[in-house]
């Protein structure tokens, strides 16, 4: 187990600090293929909100904003970031339609047939 300050310093220069970049590395993630079904999981990522700081790097508005959104703390959204918190290699390479397609067909049979 490790601890994971999410205000310490990011990896990547382009970030305010750790949990922007988590954030981001999560949205890639999902850009790449992650598919993720939970209703109330979504509404806390979907109103989750990124913005520059003084220094011209990503970060989250605050997440006090973020609660009086949702009437509740983006606790779910915040537990799947940390999985992000070092770029996970497996989701870089993209998911084409063609892997989509026959992924569906291998679970829910050719709707052709």
């Amino acid at each position: 187990m490790n601890l994971i300050p999410f205000a310490s310093k990011a990896s990547n220069e382009s970030y305010a600090n750790k949990r922007a970049e988590m954030y981001f590395n999560l949205a890639k993630a999902v850009r790449n293929g992650l598919y993720i079904e939970d209703p109330a999981l979504i509404e806390e990522l979907t109103n989750t909100r990124f913005m520059l700081d003084k220094n011209d790097k990503y970060i989250l508005k605050p997440k006090a904003e973020l609660k009086l959104i949702l009437n509740r703390s983006p606790d779910t959204a915040d537990a799947l970031a940390l999985t992000f918190c070092e770029e996970d290699r497996m989701f870089e390479k993209r998911i084409n339609k063609k892997q989509i397609r026959q992924y569906v067909r291998s679970v829910l049979g050719d709707p052709d047939d």
